[in-house]
């Protein structure tokens, strides 16, 4: 039987991927590093991979800035997006993590101490998979909230190697089995909470704009009494490492509504964008299905 167009889609997108990967396995990391910060720079920023809406995106959260620092942010924000690739599959990431500066001592070292599972909050910033390796490297038992990709080969290469690592995904479709599960093991769950939840979430502002949001990690925070503690990863212009840990807080004790614990970590988010609006990842259309319900097209 002939395989339909979505398969002979997704075998090419795997080919790609193989061939992609060979490339990266037969060069040396700097040539790695050079190479793909060319693709970030021809085909994202010069041939324009949703340049469009980068920058539309940019100019309306920061219409202060210049065109020239928008188009210097989003330039670097493709970049950063190579240096994760290089980072997640030839950099020594051993190195990385052992040299990571912890930006929050304190805090780190009462999350590390704790026993019980407990919620990590970050955003598609920096290198969030850098991130949940750094985490596993220092001890921590860590699951992670993720969406099932679309490609099914692409889907299985990713939880292979995230269980590799020692990371136990938990697909966002139907979760609270796998989430019942990781908090009875103590286990920290790993939440990326900046997409647009469309009519699974709750219409909010984030950095000025109405955007929906998905609730998950306040009601689960609330349900099981569990803190939650918001934790980013950072690359500086020079090229090294930070690790930035907020305090820990306590929704269910704070007697916080699911909406308030929301609006606390979508504002510590948008502190982390508006400091470094270049590591944030300004290709998702995050305001997409309230806008569109305002007539914005984009």
């Amino acid at each position: 039987m002939a395989a339909s167009k979505k398969e002979r889609k997704n075998r090419f997108e795997r080919t790609l991927m193989k061939l992609g990967l060979g490339i990266i396995n037969t060069l040396s990391e700097r040539q790695v590093r050079n190479f793909l910060l060319f693709i970030a720079n021809t085909f994202g920023y010069k041939i324009g991979i949703r340049k469009k809406l980068v920058k539309f995106q940019l100019k309306r959260c920061f219409p202060n800035f210049t065109d020239k620092e928008v188009n210097d942010i989003t330039k670097r924000m493709y970049q950063n997006y190579g240096l994760m690739i290089y980072e997640i599959f030839k950099a020594d990431r051993d190195k990385i993590a052992d040299e990571i500066e912890i930006v929050g001592l304190d805090n780190f070292d009462k999350a590390l101490q704790m026993e019980q599972s407990f919620l990590i909050s970050t955003g598609h910033f920096g290198n969030w998979e850098l991130l949940g390796y750094f985490l596993l490297r220092r001890g921590f038992k860590l699951s992670a909230i993720a969406k099932k990709q679309r490609n099914p080969y692409f889907d299985k290469f990713f939880v292979d190697y995230r269980a590799d690592l020692g990371l136990d995904v938990i697909y966002q479709k139907r979760a609270m089995r796998g989430i019942v599960k990781a908090i009875k093991g103590n286990r920290k769950i790993f939440f990326i909470m900046d997409q647009d939840a469309r009519s699974n979430g709750e219409v909010m502002p984030f950095l000025g704009f109405d955007a929906s949001v998905f609730m998950g990690i306040a009601r689960i925070a609330l349900k099981a009494d569990l803190p939650i503690i918001p934790m980013y990863h950072v690359r500086t212009k020079e090229g090294k490492h930070k690790i930035i840990v907020e305090e820990m807080f306590f929704p269910k004790q704070e007697g916080l509504t699911d909406y308030q614990v929301m609006d606390r970590l979508n504002k510590s988010l948008e502190n982390m964008i508006k400091e470094y609006p270049e590591l944030w990842f300004w290709v998702h259309k995050r305001w997409k299905s309230v806008d569109k319900k305002k007539g914005i097209r984009y």
